[in-house]
């Protein structure tokens, strides 16, 4: 509970709160922890929901931290979706670091499960790979990536608050 009690406040920017509940939620998933009691999926969440408060406070360092503990809770033999929006996330900080051809490779690997599993995301997928496209000087094939993203909005009605953003570019 501490875990989404602090996922929501930090989603609401009330990072003190947070990270009083994140303090909480590590007392229990140590406990967990040492009792061989902790799913690989409860240590995802645990170290994503943080990577995600740390993202949007600016501080990419603690973000990728906390992205890299992630990791450590795959199995690379059988990978689910947490997988792939932690990839996502990853390419979403190589592309903060001008790396837009390797987020690229990321974005467009991911796109097929992407499609399959969760086809309402496909409008921020196509916004990222847009933007990648953009700055890399691809500016026809950066609009058609957002032209794309604007119909997956469309049809999936998911994502609508990228709509504004998109029709910018």
């Amino acid at each position: 509970v501490n875990i989404d009690i602090a996922r929501y406040y930090g989603y609401l920017k009330r990072y003190k709160k947070a990270e009083e509940h994140f303090q909480h939620a590590s007392v229990l998933k140590k406990e967990l922890s040492l009792t061989n009691l902790l799913a690989d999926s409860m240590a995802i969440d645990f170290y994503f929901y943080q990577m995600k408060m740390y993202k949007r406070r600016g501080n990419k360092d603690m973000a990728v931290k906390y992205l890299d503990s992630c990791y450590q809770h795959i199995d690379f033999n059988n990978v689910d979706q947490r997988f792939y929006y932690l990839e996502f996330e990853r390419a979403i900080f190589l592309a903060d670091q001008e790396r837009y051809e390797a987020a690229l490779d990321i974005y467009r690997e991911m796109l097929d499960s992407i499609k399959q599993h969760n086809p309402g995301y496909q409008g921020i997928m196509y916004t990222h790979i847009g933007n990648a496209l953009w700055n890399l000087a691809r500016h026809e094939e950066s609009l058609q990536a957002y032209q794309r993203g604007l119909q997956a909005i469309d049809t999936h009605q998911e994502h609508i608050d990228f709509l504004p953003y998109l029709y910018q570019r």
